[in-house]
């Protein structure tokens, strides 16, 4: 039996059957991807993508199917343990599974990873590449149609201000900020965000990144701008 310490996970939907603008039409079963990672104190210990059953009328109802863990390469700068998982989204095609390593930078690593989802939802998404995008936190990623995404990142490469709001097409690995003169902002820590119907974002500051790795709570700094 695989013993799992767990750290963090975002469950996400996969569902049997999909609806006008999102999933595509399938016979998979229902089933959940979980961004999770475990404790270094677990031999061999990797991030992965766990497979989980979500189909109430299956026996297997609940339980891991199967997990997909993240390898280190050293030569593509991904490292398989202390990504410390965050967000997750699939895309508007229903194609790929893109997911965020919060604390990726603190090694020097790549924080995006994209996914392939196979037609058998059970097979568990396929990895394809990580990306280093601009800024560093990966948090919040919304499908936008189609393989791309948008992601708030929450801090620059340093883990300070400012954060940057990035545009990815998983199809083809490109990624670019999306604001004219990120740099200029000032204590801009983009957390949660929302698209409104006129096409404007409404984006949400929460923290000053690099403050949380202080083992004095009263040294982290909380942002209170919109």
């Amino acid at each position: 039996m695989h013993h799992y310490a767990i750290l963090f996970s975002i469950f996400l939907l996969i569902v049997s059957s999909g609806t006008e603008g999102s999933l595509p039409q399938t016979s998979s079963p229902s089933v959940l991807y979980v961004w999770s990672g475990q404790d270094s104190s677990v031999s061999n210990a990797s991030d992965f993508v766990a497979i989980i059953d979500f189909d109430e009328t299956s026996s297997t109802y609940g339980n891991i199917l199967k997990t997909v863990s993240l390898v280190s390469d050293a030569a593509n700068r991904i490292g398989q343990l202390g990504n410390e998982p965050h967000h997750s989204a699939v895309s508007a095609d229903g194609r790929y599974f893109i997911a965020g390593g919060l604390l990726s930078f603190m090694s020097g690593n790549k924080e995006v990873f994209v996914y392939d989802i196979p037609n058998n939802r059970k097979q568990g998404p396929r990895f394809l590449y990580a990306l280093d995008v601009p800024g560093a936190c990966p948090d919040e990623f919304l499908p936008l149609g189609g393989p791309t995404f948008l992601v708030s990142m929450m801090s620059n490469e340093q883990g300070d201000s400012p954060g940057d709001m990035v545009y990815i097409n998983a199809e083809t690995g490109m990624a670019k900020s999306i604001l004219k003169n990120s740099s200029a902002l000032i204590d801009f820590n983009p957390h949660g965000y929302g698209l409104l119907p006129n096409g404007s974002l409404f984006v949400a500051d929460y923290i000053k990144a690099n403050t949380l790795f202080s083992t004095d709570p009263s040294q982290i700094v909380f942002r209170n701008t919109a």
